[in-house]
């Protein structure tokens, strides 16, 4: 399975520890699915100055491909963080610097490349929402992370375009939390998953709510980096799913395209029905919290983990 991830990175600094890491929710995701098995690619801008260099050499270190990436003069997005034990505190940022200043303009090459994908992900901080429609037609699943960035319009004007769905709802209430869900789902996102922090997740799918308590963690080191950890194992534990149904439909739609008892337009009818129930066996309700249980656990083994996913080096001047 094959997932790129065009968006931000961002270097992470500790203030209180004299350490940088590097970041960013779409780099992030991209060395989590390189870490699940996927083969990942990240897309997006680097700066000119150390940040950058830390957020590059994170991504490569995990064998995330950068070979469609930017570099522009100027200052790699950046975020001042401070502790309260295994708890950040943001302290600031420049609000993801060249990222923001020189977002990316896609070409020809850029859109080539992006067809050799099999699923797109992209966030509310990736500088990309423009071209949602456009990256909605090359009919790649894309998965889309709100983080906190909930409010109805956003919510209304990106739903269409997105097969999976994130968002923190930590802070809101159950009915709020159901309500933005079904929000989203009614804006045509197939799935939409809500994480609660330490209490869990919940995740809706064709009209049903499924929940998950959080996996138990002994030791928690730093909790950057775990909600974007639990969506890059869901979506790539759903995909790998459903290609392997669609796999195991293809000698069947071989052998009704063959067949002399059907018409063309029967036999196309037969092969969407036949696909559409592969998909559903696929998401089976115990198949939904089994990858709910998997995604909580690599979840739990980030938070081991000093920084988003390690290579911090010690804080330098930007």
């Amino acid at each position: 399975m094959k997932l790129i991830a065009i968006g931000e990175n961002v270097c992470d600094l500790y203030l209180s520890k004299g350490m940088m890491y590097p970041g960013g929710q779409c780099a992030n995701t991209a060395v989590y699915a390189s870490m699940r098995g996927a083969h990942a690619a990240y897309m997006g801008v680097f700066g000119s100055d150390k940040a950058a260099a830390v957020c590059r050499k994170g991504l490569e270190a995990h064998g995330v491909d950068l070979t469609r990436c930017r570099s522009a003069e100027g200052e790699n997005g950046y975020c001042r963080i401070e502790h309260n034990g295994a708890d950040r505190i943001f302290a600031g940022s420049n609000f993801f610097g060249v990222n923001r200043i020189h977002p990316m303009e896609l070409t020809k090459a850029d859109w080539d490349y992006i067809d050799g994908f099999d699923l797109i992900y992209t966030d509310c901080n990736g500088q990309v929402d423009r071209y949602l429609p456009d990256l909605y037609a090359t009919g790649i699943p894309i998965a889309y992370d709100f983080s906190m960035k909930i409010a109805d319009e956003t919510l209304i004007r990106v739903a269409p375009y997105v097969w999976a769905a994130s968002f923190s709802a930590a802070s809101i209430s159950d009915k709020e939390r159901e309500r933005k869900m079904k929000l989203l789902a009614d804006g045509g996102a197939e799935i939409v998953l809500a994480t609660v922090g330490e209490k869990g997740s919940y995740l809706r799918w064709k009209d049903q709510i499924f929940y998950e308590p959080a996996a138990p963690v002994e030791i928690i080191v730093d909790t950057l980096g775990a909600g974007d950890a639990y969506f890059a194992a869901l979506i790539c534990l759903l995909q790998r799913s459903a290609f392997q149904a669609m796999k195991d439909c293809m000698p069947k739609q071989k052998a009704l395209s063959h067949s002399e008892d059907l018409s063309h337009s029967e036999d196309l009818s037969h092969r969407e029905d036949l696909s559409q129930q592969q998909m559903e066996i696929s998401y089976t309700k115990d198949f939904i919290h089994q990858a709910m249980r998997e995604s909580a656990l690599f979840a739990a083994e980030i938070l081991k983990i000093e920084g988003a996913y390690g290579h911090g080096e010690k804080l330098a001047a930007l």
